[in-house]
C-alpha cells in the first residue's frame, strides 16, 4: 500500500497538483496539510505513526517559481 504526503507552506499555495499526482502513483490515502515547515505537521506525525503498517511513501516536489 502506498501512502502520499503534499504539504504547502502559505496559505494562498494550493495542494490539488500535489495531491493530484500523488493520487495518479495509486496512493491509497494522500496526507495533507498547509503550514510552515518551521511549525509542527500534524497530518505528517499522524502518517509517521502508521509507517510500521505502511509499506511505501510516495512524495511529489512541486518547485516554486
Amino acid at each position: 500500500m502506498i501512502f502520499g504526503y503534499a504539504r504547502v507552506s502559505t496559505a494562498d499555495l494550493q495542494l490539488p497538483l500535489q495531491a493530484d499526482a500523488l493520487q495518479g502513483h495509486s496512493c491509497a490515502e494522500v496526507a495533507q496539510e498547509k503550514v510552515s515547515s518551521m511549525k509542527v505537521r500534524p497530518a505528517l506525525q499522524h502518517l509517521l505513526t502508521r509507517l510500521p503498517l505502511v509499506l511505501n511513501v510516495g512524495v511529489f516536489s512541486y518547485p516554486r517559481r
